[in-house]
């Protein structure tokens, strides 16, 4: 009657000692891991003597299972983190190289003094580009007639041109290309 004694009382020491160990573990990404490890736990706690029924005296290497499975799981909600930053990290400079490309591209254009290229979520392929640009200083000729145009008219025109390049370039929809003077 001793060891059935023994036995409860153990269980409710343990379901105690989980309680408060899930009050005071936050709420978040490892509340759910603490859990499963409790679970296990009480497994154990619960086996324990019919393990040692059946002659198992080596129950650490039961806990050593729980502990390589919780090490486990651990490292692959980790390791997915570190993937999802390693992605992020990639598209970043992949837009930065875009932005450096189109600078070059333009440079006999303009003088592109902002760019950012918005990247679709589910990839590397261009959604959108917004540039800000301000033209080069063409030589006039003296013997060339152009009908007279507001400097708004003339900006629209290049801006137009400019986008047909990078539109060109990058076969993306002119809708999708925004420029601005600066």
């Amino acid at each position: 009657m001793t060891f059935l004694y023994e036995y409860v009382k153990g269980v409710a020491v343990f379901l105690i000692f989980s309680a408060f160990a899930e009050i005071i573990v936050p709420k978040g990404n490892y509340r759910v891991y603490v859990k499963s490890v409790v679970g296990f736990l009480l497994i154990i706690v619960i086996l324990t003597p019919i393990l040692k029924i059946f002659g198992g005296n080596n129950i650490s290497g039961l806990f050593d299972v729980v502990g390589n499975e919780f090490d486990k799981t651990i490292m692959e909600k980790e390791s997915d983190f570190y993937d999802d930053r390693q992605r992020e990290i990639i598209r970043d400079n992949f837009s930065r190289n875009l932005e450096n490309q189109a600078s070059k591209i333009l440079e006999d254009l303009c003088v592109v003094s902002e760019s950012k290229f918005l990247l679709k979520e589910d990839g590397f392929d261009i959604e959108k580009i917004e540039l800000v640009i301000e033209p080069k200083e063409q030589e006039k000729s003296f013997f060339r007639i152009e009908k007279l145009k507001t400097e708004e008219e003339k900006n629209n025109e290049f801006n137009e041109n400019v986008k047909k390049v990078i539109s060109d370039f990058y076969n993306l929809p002119l809708e999708n290309i925004n420029i601005r003077n600066s």
